[in-house]
């Protein structure tokens, strides 16, 4: 029995002389070595994200294409040529469930900076577009421990051209008044010249952006002389364009031609029957009659757009109908009456 427990005491002599590293024990974790380890095991996400035009919360939120969803990485955001880096703001607010520790930074590719997570201020980047510029921009939102963050989602901010000025004149010279703004896309005009030509000036806000008119390349700031397709109804159309790929805005002015007023109406042939006696109703069988047009035409009038006076019956005393159309008038004789 002695010699047995010598045996025991022995082994465990030799086992408490092994070194510590043959049998590691697990070392309890650094509050910071936690957090790491917690960051690579679960990615961080933003709860919301938003650009607006200004520096607070209820300025106008500028659209991301997609709308923003935690789980999308990719967004554009699109920023006018004349806009600058002041018109551009951006809010962020982490998910509940991010890890402690996350912060949010913003870079591109002039610097980076630090985001408040659900601040009521939005962060701006001086330089990261220029005004009146068609260059745009990488952001890339990147979370993670401080000093150790990695890019999770990417905006891309393109810019779209527009027009600094528009005219549009008729071949006199005098002006359609398009009351143009660089932001209104659509215009309407009446032009009182008809078939005539038009004189068009249009100046685009980066001086060097291409500019077409109808497909054609036009010159920046130079008077063109151009001729509207018009169809049946009377509407022409011309389709500017200003930029190119990404950044191309059109800008469409609708024409309508003025139609021509009528201002006489004038008989053409005189209806069959001719003489009436006391009593009898006119009849207006056989009368052409025809509208005359300020612009020098003409167009036939059909028998039942004609209304005639009197209605009733002829009276002794009188010597004539009044034939109406559109507002104008002609007389026809048919008197003095006999008694029936």
């Amino acid at each position: 029995m002695k010699r047995f427990l010598s045996l025991i005491m022995a082994v465990l002599l030799v086992l408490g002389a092994l070194p510590a590293s043959a049998e590691p024990m697990d070392e309890e974790l650094s509050e910071e070595e936690l957090i790491e380890e917690k960051l690579a095991e679960e990615p961080a996400r933003l709860a919301k994200l938003c650009f607006r035009e200004g520096k607070r919360v209820f300025s106008a939120e500028r659209l991301l294409d997609p709308e923003f969803s935690p789980e999308e990485t990719d967004y554009t955001l699109v920023m006018k040529d004349y806009e600058g880096p002041s018109d551009l703001f951006v809010f962020a607010t982490l998910a509940e469930d991010a890890p402690s520790g996350t912060v949010i930074e913003a870079k591109w590719s002039r610097g980076d900076w630090k985001i408040t997570s659900g601040s009521v201020n939005g962060k701006n980047f001086p330089d990261i577009i220029r005004k009146d510029s068609l260059e745009g921009n990488t952001l890339s939102i990147c979370l993670g421990p401080s000093g150790q963050t990695e890019e999770t989602y990417r905006v891309n901010i393109l810019r779209q051209a527009t027009l600094k000025s528009l005219s549009l004149q008729d071949q006199d010279g005098t002006d359609l008044g398009l009351n143009f703004q660089r932001d209104t896309l659509e215009y309407t005009v009446e032009n009182p010249v008809g078939e005539g030509s038009l004189r068009l000036t249009a100046k685009p806000t980066v001086s060097d952006a291409a500019l077409t008119l109808d497909g054609e390349t036009i010159t920046a700031g130079t008077e063109i002389t151009c001729t509207p397709q018009w169809d049946e109804n009377g509407l022409g159309t011309l389709s500017l364009k200003v930029g190119q790929g990404s950044s191309e805005t059109e800008y469409t002015v609708a024409l309508r031609k003025t139609p021509p007023k009528p201002v006489r109406l004038e008989l053409v042939t005189a209806p069959g029957k001719t003489s009436y006696r006391i009593g009898e109703i006119f009849d207006p069988t056989g009368l052409e009659a025809k509208v005359i047009l300020d612009n020098g035409s003409e167009s036939a009038v059909a028998l039942e757009n004609l209304t005639f006076e009197p209605e009733g019956p002829l009276t002794q005393d009188q010597r004539e109908i009044t034939v109406r159309c559109e507002g104008l008038t002609l007389r026809h004789f048919v008197g003095p009456l006999p008694a029936l």
